[in-house]
C-alpha cells in the first residue's frame, strides 16, 4: 500500500508539470514570438474604419460644395446645379426618356424654396396627386438634420429623396437615390454614405449663374398682326434657346412655337408677327428655354396684346353693294365677284341664308371666297374665342383652317361669329388652294380683298 501511494504522488508531479509547460508555452507564443499587429497608415485603434477612404473627391467651385463618390463610378455635371453618380453609363438628360443615373444631386438656391413641390414633404404640405409618400423620417447624417422620404409616383415607380435645409445656398439641397438595385448596386446606402461626406466649399466670386431674361416684349405692349418686332433678351452660362409665345387667355397656357435653336449670344430676333386667330384683348407672354437645359428659362414679366386690322378699305365707288333685307345686313365687293347660294346653286340670291361670294384671283390653283352662313342648324352659338369689331359689332374670331377642305386642298380659314336679334351669323374668309398645283403665294396679299369686302359687312338700320 505504501508504494502504491508513491506512485500515485509521483504521477501527480508529472502531470503539474506538463501542465504548466504547456501553459507557459502558449504564453511565450502569444506574448514573445508572434509578430504584433499594427495598425494601417491612418488607422485609429479602436475607431471605427471610414469606408469612404479611397473613394474619389468630386468638387465644384463654380458651384460651392465637394462630395464623395465611389472610386470606380461616373460622375456628370448637368448644369444649373444638377449632378449624377453612377457605376454604369447613364446620360445627361437624367431620365427624360434616357438612362438616367442612380444618385441625383441637386441644389436649390432660391430664395422662395416654398415653390417646389419636394419642399412639402418637409414642411408636412400637401403634394401633387400624383405622388404619395411611402416612408418617411429625419435622419442625422453628419451632425445634419436630413428629411429621408420614400415616394412613389402614380406609375408605381418609387424613388428615396433626402432633403435637408441649406443656408450655405439659401435654399436647401436634395439627394436622390434610385431604388433600383443595378448591378447589385444598393443606391440608397451609397446615397447616405456619400452624405456623410458632403460638405459646403466657399464658391468662386466670379461665377455667374446660367440665366435667360426676356427684356420685350415684357408686358403692356401692343404688337399689329404683319408687323416685325424684334425679340429681346439678355443671358449668360447657355449657347442656345427657344422661343414660344404663350396665350393665358385660352388654349390651356400651351406656348406656341416661334423659333427653336437661336444662338442665345445673338441676343434680338426679328419676329414678323403672324395672325394667330386670336383677339387684341388676349394676353399673350414670350416664354424662353435653354435648348440642352429645360430648367433655364424666363417669361415676360407681365401680358402683352397682339391685334388685327382689316386693311384700310380702298375707293370703293365702283364697288357694288349686295343687300339682304330679309336678314338685315349688306356688304360690298369689287367688279367680277361671283355670288352664289352654295345649297341651291342659285346665283345672285337675294335673300338666302347661305351665301358664297368669290371675288377674281389671278392665280391658277388658288380660290378666294367668303362665306355668310345665316341661322345654320348646325351651330346654336358662337365659340367664345377672340373678340373682334366689325363696323361697331362685336364678333369672335376663330381660326378654322382645314375645316372646309378635302384631301387634296388646303385651305387658310378665318371665322366671325355673332348674334343678331337671336340669330346667328357666321362669315367665313377663305383661301383655298391645291396643295399640288398653286404657285408661291403671299398669303396676307391674297386675302387682302377677301378681308376688304369684310371689313364692309354691316347691319341695317
Amino acid at each position: 500500500m505504501k508504494q502504491q501511494k508513491g506512485i500515485s504522488t509521483t504521477l501527480s508531479i508529472l502531470l503539474i508539470a506538463l501542465l504548466a509547460v504547456i501553459v507557459g508555452g502558449t504564453l511565450v507564443y502569444k506574448y514573445y514570438l508572434v509578430p504584433e499587429e499594427k495598425p494601417s497608415a491612418g488607422e485609429v485603434p479602436g475607431e471605427p474604419q471610414d469606408e469612404t477612404a479611397d473613394w474619389k473627391t468630386y468638387r465644384s467651385e463654380k458651384y460651392g460644395f465637394e462630395v464623395k463618390y465611389p472610386p470606380d463610378w461616373k460622375v456628370v455635371d448637368g448644369g444649373v446645379h444638377y449632378f449624377g453618380f453612377d457605376k454604369r453609363d447613364f446620360d445627361v438628360c437624367f431620365g427624360l426618356g434616357c438612362m438616367a443615373p442612380g444618385i441625383v444631386i441637386e441644389l436649390h438656391p432660391n430664395d422662395n424654396i416654398e415653390t417646389f413641390w419636394l419642399w412639402e414633404v418637409i414642411q408636412e404640405g400637401e403634394l401633387p396627386p400624383t405622388i404619395k409618400v411611402i416612408k418617411k423620417e429625419v435622419v442625422t447624417i453628419r451632425n445634419r438634420e436630413i428629411t429621408k422620404a420614400l415616394l412613389e409616383q402614380v406609375n408605381g415607380w418609387q424613388e428615396w429623396y433626402y432633403l435637408f435645409d441649406s443656408p450655405e445656398i439659401k435654399g436647401f439641397t436634395l439627394f436622390s437615390a434610385n431604388t433600383a438595385k443595378r448591378d447589385q448596386i444598393v443606391y440608397d446606402l451609397i446615397a447616405e454614405k456619400m452624405l456623410s461626406t458632403f460638405r459646403f466649399i466657399e464658391k468662386k466670386e466670379s461665377y455667374k449663374e446660367p440665366y435667360i431674361k426676356v427684356l420685350s416684349p415684357n408686358g403692356g405692349e401692343n404688337l399689329k398682326v404683319g408687323d416685325t418686332y424684334n425679340i429681346k433678351w439678355e443671358s449668360n452660362g447657355i449657347e442656345k434657346l427657344m422661343i414660344h409665345l404663350t396665350n393665358y387667355s385660352c388654349c390651356s397656357e400651351t406656348p406656341t412655337h416661334i423659333v427653336e435653336k437661336i444662338p442665345a449670344s445673338q441676343e434680338s430676333y426679328s419676329w414678323k408677327i403672324p395672325d394667330y386667330g386670336w383677339g387684341s384683348e388676349d394676353n399673350l407672354k414670350i416664354f424662353m428655354v435653354g435648348d440642352s437645359d429645360s430648367r433655364i428659362q424666363d417669361t415676360s414679366d407681365n401680358y402683352f396684346h397682339i391685334y388685327f386690322n382689316l386693311p384700310s378699305i380702298p375707293e370703293t365707288a365702283n364697288w357694288k353693294t349686295y343687300t339682304n333685307e330679309k336678314y338685315g345686313f349688306e356688304i360690298k365687293y369689287p367688279d367680277g365677284t361671283k355670288i352664289m347660294d352654295p345649297i341651291t346653286g342659285d346665283l345672285n340670291p337675294i335673300n338666302s341664308a347661305n351665301i358664297s361670294m368669290f371675288p377674281p384671283s389671278s392665280l391658277k390653283g388658288i380660290l378666294k371666297e367668303l362665306v355668310i352662313d345665316i341661322d345654320s342648324p348646325y351651330y346654336s352659338s358662337c365659340p367664345k374665342k377672340a373678340p373682334f369689331v366689325i363696323n361697331g359689332v362685336n364678333f369672335n374670331r376663330t381660326d378654322v383652317s382645314g375645316n372646309y377642305v378635302g384631301m387634296e386642298t388646303g385651305s387658310i380659314a378665318m371665322e366671325y361669329c355673332t348674334m343678331k336679334d337671336n340669330v346667328l351669323f357666321r362669315l367665313i374668309t377663305l383661301l383655298l388652294f391645291s396643295k399640288y398645283e398653286h404657285p408661291p403665294f403671299d398669303e396676307t396679299k391674297e386675302l387682302e380683298i377677301v378681308n376688304q369686302m369684310l371689313s364692309t359687312f354691316r347691319f341695317l338700320e
